[in-house]
């Protein structure tokens, strides 16, 4: 088990150093929350608006999760139940 979290981590390095500063914040801010409204990460990173964010969100920190990873590392969802709170997220 000790590998398996020794290479998540190397890969989440990979991917934490090829972001800026406000793109690391977003994605730690969605680590540890796991999900936010667009609003709160507006604050976060005291963005000029929310077309900021989206563009951070996807052509920014999905691009390069894509490239490192090979699949996105934030979704987009209406509503979901997170399963860590029990209860369901807008």
């Amino acid at each position: 088990m000790g590998t398996v979290i020794t290479k998540t981590n190397k890969v989440l390095s990979q991917l934490l150093d090829a972001l800026d500063e406000k793109s690391r914040a977003i994605l730690w801010y969605l680590w540890w929350h796991r999900h936010a409204e667009i609003s709160e990460l507006r604050e976060l990173i005291d963005a000029t608006g929310d077309f900021e964010v989206l563009y951070r969100l996807k052509e920014v920190i999905n691009e390069q999760s894509q490239r490192i990873w090979g699949r996105s590392v934030v979704s987009f969802e209406q509503s979901r139940m997170d399963s860590r709170i029990g209860e369901m997220v807008l």
